[in-house]
């Protein structure tokens, strides 16, 4: 039992609605535009999820061997440095998960095309490049690019094309909106690791520019999802509220948690993803 919650924790479960969200709002956006098809959905939700648990196991494993995660680490215990999981299982857990993630894509051929292929190994890629290989992103100050493109303009945009075969407009919008939201996640984490990842060389936004400026682009973040999700509900965007007055709560939580106690405000902002796409998902369903 312990194992088993050794893998549970290294999979980040508070993390996995960032993965989740995008797929339902853009099968919400399907819905909206009568096209809506449960199993492609279904099999989008699960390469998602699979996607990201693997970006977690390697982020796991590459932070053990490039040293960033040390005994003085702020963040929730990770598996490999804390030798709850051998590197040897863990990159074993990372083949399987990445071949189980690309076999469940390779049904959505049948859907979408061949051309699905490439969007595939480019996640793949991507899960891997997040950490590892020769110019890690989340080391260079890129991961909040990654984010915005891979936990939101990808998901979205593709799991609608596997329905609607199109690339419709508001999908791409949308799909902005909660990529946006996503990165806040990563602000969060670099904003309570930011002394530890100097010492680390670990180059993230937060090191770059400061707290006070990446607090703000926290902020500008939700706003900018929140302009965007009233120009699709339109005279519906009142729903947007609990979604703004939440965001904004996080935001002052931001300045005000330190330390350790930040870790709780990630697990709030990954859910703060979920509820803006649930509310745009919702709307769009039954208007």
């Amino acid at each position: 039992m312990n194992n088993l919650k050794n893998w549970i924790e290294a999979a980040r479960p508070k993390t996995l609605p960032v993965s989740m969200a995008p797929v339902i709002l853009g099968s919400a956006i399907a819905y909206h535009n009568d096209c809506f098809n449960i199993f492609p959905a279904a099999i989008c939700l699960i390469f998602a999820v699979l996607a990201q648990i693997t970006s977690n196991f390697i982020n796991d494993y590459y932070d053990f061997k490039k040293g960033a995660d040390r005994e003085d680490r702020l963040g929730p215990v990770r598996a490999v440095s804390a030798g709850l999981i051998a590197p040897s299982r863990m990159l074993h857990a990372i083949i399987i998960t990445i071949s189980t993630a690309l076999l469940s894509g390779l049904i959505l051929i049948h859907f979408g095309g061949w051309q699905l292929i490439f969007v595939g190994l480019t996640v793949a890629i991507f899960a891997y490049a997040y950490s590892g290989g020769p110019y890690p992103l989340s080391y260079k100050g890129l991961g909040d690019i990654a984010v915005i493109i891979f936990y939101g303009i990808v998901p979205v945009v593709f799991t609608y094309y596997v329905q609607g075969l199109s690339f419709p407009l508001i999908a791409w919008l949308a799909s902005l909106g909660v990529g946006l939201t996503g990165v806040n996640l990563l602000i969060v984490n670099n904003y309570r690791d930011m002394e530890a990842d100097i010492i680390s060389g670990k180059k993230t936004t937060v090191v770059r520019f400061g707290r006070k400026t990446m607090r703000y682009v926290y902020l500008l973040n939700c706003i900018i999802a929140a302009v965007i999700g009233i120009w699709i509900l339109k005279i519906y965007s009142i729903a947007l509220i609990p979604f703004m007055i939440y965001s904004f709560f996080l935001w002052k939580k931001l300045d005000q948690l330190k330390g350790r106690e930040l870790n709780k405000l990630l697990g709030m902002t990954s859910m703060n993803v979920l509820l803006y796409s649930l509310i745009l998902s919702l709307v769009l369903i039954f208007i």
